[in-house]
């Protein structure tokens, strides 16, 4: 690149002044640091950061829709009631991310996989508030239960229920 692009990326550049902050705590850039701050206003800043990072072997690559799954599972759950999590949190662990992390393993995990994956998550947490709101828990769950819930279902909504109540069967 020409100096003169160079120097106009550093003086307008969000991403230059998030890597002139980041430095100047003397903390070493990571991709953990750059993940605490996906949540903030600055996302688009954080990720062309964390890809020029990456271009330039400062940090190593990484398959950003698989890490990026668990910090959004920390997210989903934060508001949820206590039993909400308790159920959805292994199941994220045993079943999505444990088949996410093989399909990464065989070179197959894609952002649309990831989309599938919160989906899942998502119709769990779904699920259970359909559940709360009647007054019942999983334990309480029965086909006629989930009869009247796939009835107000999409397609996409059936497909990820099922996987939830397989493996809490």
């Amino acid at each position: 690149a020409a100096p003169r692009n160079v120097l106009a990326w550093l003086r307008r550049s969000d991403s230059a002044r998030l890597l002139a902050e980041l430095t100047s705590t003397g903390t070493p850039v990571t991709h953990d640091v750059l993940d605490q701050l996906l949540q903030s206003p600055r996302m688009a800043a954080v990720d062309y950061l964390r890809k020029l990072l990456i271009a330039t072997n400062v940090l190593p690559d990484r398959l950003e829709p698989l890490a990026r799954l668990e910090p959004w599972l920390d997210a989903q759950l934060a508001d949820q009631p206590a039993e909400h999590q308790r159920l959805v949190r292994p199941f994220a662990q045993w079943v999505v991310l444990r088949k996410a992390r093989r399909a990464a393993n065989r070179g197959r995990y894609t952002g649309s996989s990831a989309n599938a994956d919160r989906e899942d998550i998502r119709q769990a947490l779904v699920l259970l508030s359909w559940l709360t709101e009647r007054h019942l828990t999983i334990d309480d769950l029965t086909q006629a239960h989930l009869d009247e819930f796939m009835a107000l279902a999409r397609s996409k909504r059936r497909r990820a229920v099922r996987a939830f109540t397989a493996w809490t069967a």
